[in-house]
């Protein structure tokens, strides 16, 4: 109901930048939500406007991530500085919007077009980077940091577009930055706070959490709860984070309490000349997986086996049924083997208990509810 009432609101505010556009002069410009008409695609998707028109918004963006204050965002930054400039009117005007002299836009037109239009971003929380921006009317903006669900509803395909990309640079920059942390001698465990992040990278949302799952979980764990991360708000964010924290913290306990009883069995069984490789492997790869080096006897080759008698198939068995989308995750099946040791996160309760408040707190993110 609040989502419709949200739409209804812009669709009238959108009437009304409309009409003061025209009494201002400008001609041939309609005002409508993100991604409804197909010319004023430019205003979602910055890399179909001109070549000149692209370079003076990536010196714009450059320059908010250079001056944006401590306690500000480089999106906020960038608006006032693309405003300014006047580089609303300069979209409107590749649109086909044009002023009733004929002529370039007075200075006059360019200050309403910048009162009525403004930068936003696709994603959530203030997120953002040149592929996430949008050019829309201030009132739909501002409605939509308030209902994100404006953007899905109203331009899902590049909200799709951008949330993809964040995803994306999040994982892979975090990946980067945990990976630079080990290279230097530290881990993303405990030094993931003193990563030097670039600007571009903190506008679009790396931080500490991020360098530290990616460093901590597996890939496929971390990618499951960065994108969490992207969409949460409020406080089911901090509750996310809060449990997120928790997780990490039990696995890096676990791997400390492990590291000693692996080192003496690791002397036990490998031998001289194994000995001395393992000796001269660095001590990141000893922090990642220090119960992979496990080494195991290679069993003796087994003799060809004989060719089995045919046997009749069994019966087949009827599929299992479903488990209901967004019911609590069971704990995960113990596979670990020495070549490939189960994660602490299955062996601990304490940090199952955890991860499966986390997926719940991201299942109703999502939508699902446990009533």
């Amino acid at each position: 109901m609040f989502l419709t009432q949200a739409i209804e609101g812009v669709r009238q505010a959108d009437a009304e930048t409309t009409a003061v556009l025209y009494s201002a002069g400008i001609r041939n410009h309609e005002a409508k939500a993100p991604g409804e008409l197909v010319a004023q695609d430019v205003f979602c998707d910055f890399t179909k406007a001109s070549a000149d028109l692209q370079k003076e918004v990536n010196d714009a963006w450059r320059r908010a991530l250079r001056e944006k204050a401590e306690d500000e965002k480089a999106l906020d930054c960038f608006d006032r500085i693309a405003t300014e400039e006047g580089l609303a009117a300069r979209f409107l005007s590749e649109a086909g919007a044009r002023p009733e002299s004929g002529e370039a836009f007075s200075e006059e037109q360019i200050r309403v077009i910048g009162e009525h239009y403004g930068f936003y971003s696709f994603l959530v929380g203030g997120c953002a980077a040149l592929r996430t921006l949008v050019l829309c009317a201030r009132y739909t903006g501002d409605a939509a940091r308030n209902e994100p669900h404006i953007w899905t509803a109203l331009a899902g395909d590049f909200y799709g577009l951008a949330i993809n990309y964040q995803q994306y640079v999040i994982i892979e920059a975090s990946m980067r930055y945990a990976m630079g942390l080990r290279r230097e001698g530290r881990t993303a465990r405990r030094d993931s706070e003193s990563a030097a992040v670039t600007a571009k990278h903190r506008a679009l949302g790396v931080n500490a959490d991020t360098i530290r799952t990616a460093g901590v979980l597996s890939a496929v764990r971390a990618r499951a709860i960065i994108g969490d991360l992207l969409i949460l708000e409020g406080d089911k964010r901090a509750s996310y984070i809060a449990d997120l924290r928790q997780v990490l913290n039990d696995a890096e306990a676990d791997d400390d309490a492990a590291a000693p009883m692996e080192s003496s069995e690791r002397r036990v069984s490998v031998d001289e000349s194994s000995s001395s490789s393992d000796d001269s492997s660095s001590s990141e790869e000893e922090d990642e997986a220090p119960a992979a080096a496990m080494d195991v006897e290679e069993p003796a080759p087994a003799p060809a086996p004989a060719r089995p008698k045919r046997r009749d198939s069994p019966p087949r068995q009827p599929p299992q049924a479903k488990k209901r989308r967004g019911a609590e995750p069971s704990p995960p099946r113990a596979t670990g083997s020495p070549q490939q040791p189960m994660s602490p996160l299955r062996t601990n309760p304490a940090a199952l208990l955890a991860f499966g408040k986390l997926r719940r707190l991201s299942n109703e993110g999502n939508g699902v509810r446990y009533d």
